[in-house]
């Protein structure tokens, strides 16, 4: 982000483009303050801010915890700005209340959408309450879930995994037994594929050289704290790219600073 706020600064004319790019790109990788500044910047500069402008300023205020902020921003695109929030925007709120264990209200405001809720809010919805062990909401969001995409694995997986964060590992097993039935070839342990990737990093590069990994799921708890540990044990930089951010491992320390 460094080389890109570089390059931003000497953009002479800056379009709309420009800035909703820098403040995405700000507020994706954790640092919700700048892409703030920023985002008064652009309209400070002349510059009308739009959908793509506030999709970068909710992920800004999501990645950083920053719930009232967002709450805030997604009320001023129609009152202040009349833009109407896609879906996107909605998701992305839903995101930011379950990060911060306020699944409630991430649950009403699902209810209370004026869209049909995709199975990206249901499915983000759903790893947060297996970060928080809320089992209510989570088999709420895990039927809507499973009534979408039924023949998606993955769905399975994150349900599993809710159990198995509760102990409940009967409820845990019968999950299985239905992905089998559903003939899904994806075992629980794909769920936490980052490890064996990671693992295969570590024995086929050299020492020092920064490992890459990319999942299609948000990374759960016990890879998240494993990982940080294998960073500081093996004295590597590691790169995480799930479903929702960049994680850097470096020295036992995370970039998202344990809020993802």
């Amino acid at each position: 982000m460094e080389q890109s706020q570089n390059i931003f600064e000497r953009v002479i004319e800056k379009d709309e483009a420009c800035w909703n790019v820098i403040i995405a790109g700000h507020g994706v990788n954790g640092n919700g303050l700048k892409a703030l500044e920023l985002f008064e910047l652009m309209q400070s500069s002349g510059c009308r801010p739009d959908s793509y402008t506030f999709m970068g300023v909710l992920m800004a205020c999501n990645h950083t915890g920053m719930v009232t902020e967002g709450l805030k921003y997604l009320d001023q695109m129609q009152s202040l700005h009349g833009i109407k929030p896609k879906l996107e925007h909605y998701s992305c709120v839903v995101d930011m209340l379950g990060r911060a264990g306020q699944l409630s209200e991430a649950l009403k405001l699902v209810n209370e959408l004026p869209y049909e809720p995709d199975s990206g809010i249901w499915s983000s919805l759903l790893s947060s309450c297996r970060n928080y062990r809320d089992l209510d909401i989570g088999e709420k969001a895990s039927k809507k879930l499973l009534e979408l995409g039924p023949e998606k694995a993955e769905n399975y997986v994150l349900l599993s995994n809710l159990y198995a964060g509760l102990g409940k590992w009967d409820d845990m097993r019968q999950v299985r037994r239905k992905m089998k039935e559903e003939k899904e070839k994806i075992k629980i342990l794909k769920s936490h594929s980052e490890k064996l990737a990671i693992s295969f990093g570590l024995l086929h590069t050299a020492e020092g050289t920064t490992l890459r990994v990319c999942k299609n799921l948000r990374i759960c708890v016990d890879c998240h704290n494993a990982i940080k540990l294998v960073s500081k044990v093996v004295e590597r930089e590691i790169i995480v790219r799930d479903n929702k951010r960049f994680h850097h491992f470096k020295s036992g320390l995370c970039s998202c600073g344990d809020y993802w």
